[in-house]
């Protein structure tokens, strides 16, 4: 009987360590806009940390006026990384005015591929079969960069 018990013991412990893996939380998120190089080149780097369990896998991010893949590192504008039980997600946005680049886009979603939800970003994040949204309702800005 004692060693049932003690197994009892053993078990839910270990069944309370891996509900509290499966918890995914924000825990930074800001924006910095930039300008500069070119007349009429501005942008925005977005910068979000994710606690997460790495068997959940970062797959898109939405913003209100654009989607885009997340691609673990490489160079592209929507990128992540993991360390240490953490995610870092990058997203890189430029834009120009339209009489220099009418015709650029950054692998991005059709507007109408957005799906609705409160607030300024979503994050969908996948396991398997599984996908969960992570909504970020407000950003820290940081100084704005100005390039020459």
């Amino acid at each position: 009987m004692k060693y049932f018990l003690l197994f009892l013991a053993i078990l839910s412990l270990q069944s309370c360590s891996v509900n509290n893996t499966t918890k995914m939380s924000v825990q930074k998120a800001s924006v910095q806009h930039w300008s500069g190089g070119v007349y009429g080149r501005t942008g925005s780097n977005y910068y979000i940390d994710i606690k997460a369990d790495s068997t959940w896998i970062p797959d898109s991010i939405y913003f209100k006026h654009a989607a885009y893949p997340l691609h673990h590192g490489g160079n592209t504008n929507a990128q992540y990384s993991y360390t240490k039980g953490k995610y870092s997600i990058r997203v890189s946005e430029s834009r120009v005015e339209e009489l220099w680049n009418p015709n650029k886009e950054q692998n991005k979603a059709k507007t109408n591929e957005i799906p609705e939800f409160d607030g300024i970003i979503l994050v969908k994040m996948k396991r398997n079969n599984k996908t969960k949204g992570l909504i970020i309702k407000d950003l820290k800005h940081l100084e704005s960069l100005n390039y020459p």
